[in-house]
């Protein structure tokens, strides 16, 4: 929850999405949970969201572009800003 929830303002319907994971942390016995299908549902949704590449602005060709990535010997991201 906290990576989608980190990147929640471009997930549309978060909290709806989210709704089933969330009330799974609100029990005060976090040692056992239920874990339905809505559960199941609701993290393949958020985790198919988090890997789609949303287009959040379009590029202004008259302003520089910003390349930023990261490396380590277990991943490679990137960033065009």
């Amino acid at each position: 929850l906290g990576l989608s929830s980190y990147y929640r303002r471009f997930i549309k319907n978060y909290a709806t999405i989210a709704e089933p994971l969330i009330a799974l942390t609100r029990h005060s016995d976090l040692k056992s949970f239920q874990w339905s299908k809505a559960c199941q549902s609701s993290f393949e949704t958020l985790r198919q969201r988090l890997i789609e590449a949303p287009i959040i602005s379009y590029p202004r060709f008259d302003q520089p572009f910003i390349l930023q990535l990261d490396a380590s010997d277990v991943g490679l991201s990137a960033i065009l800003a």
